[in-house]
């Protein structure tokens, strides 16, 4: 049995995920899906394919499994986007539906915090997140799929402040 971290960064143009052996610190995946599609149904139904083909492909019957996402903000910049809002819950909710089919508890994430544990700064920057990845894991990726990166790491080093996602 392997203990292992998915972790995803999600938005609507791109996603990112990783997949994490927890004991190690060993990736098995991490990348990230550019999301075309017009409609959002269409991409979330390319995600799930996406995400079944290249994380679910990663886990073995007999793995331990954790699934961390991001906290939906509510405020950004001191603004309230609502349209963003109800798409990524959506899509947090996508996630939870392929967590729960699969028998995988779900938790979300402070953005802030994964940020201040791994990056050790709160208001990093995505190209913060991109120089760890080179730094540390030698991974050239987007700004999506290094942050999945660091939610999988904070996924191995945290689980106090975790909230369990039941969307």
């Amino acid at each position: 049995m392997v203990n292992l971290v998915v972790s995803v960064d999600q938005s609507y143009s791109r996603v990112g995920s990783a997949v994490m052996e927890k004991d190690t610190g060993k990736v098995l995946f991490c990348g990230s899906i550019k999301l075309k599609p017009k409609y959002k149904v269409e991409k979330r139904k390319l995600l799930r394919r996406w995400i079944k083909k290249n994380v679910l492909s990663c886990i073995h019957e007999d793995d331990n499994v954790t699934m961390v996402i991001e906290t939906v903000r509510v405020f950004s910049h001191s603004k309230v986007f609502l349209n963003s809002i109800a798409a990524l819950t959506s899509v947090s909710a996508m996630l939870c539906d392929i967590a729960f089919a699969n028998k995988i508890p779900i938790y979300q994430c402070d953005t802030r915090h994964w940020k201040s544990l791994v990056l050790k700064n709160s208001g990093a920057s995505k190209q913060d997140a991109v120089n760890y990845a080179k730094k540390n894991y030698g991974l050239t990726l987007d700004h999506d799929a290094a942050d999945a990166l660091c939610i999988a790491v904070f996924g191995c080093l945290d689980k106090k402040r975790w909230q369990r996602a039941d969307y």
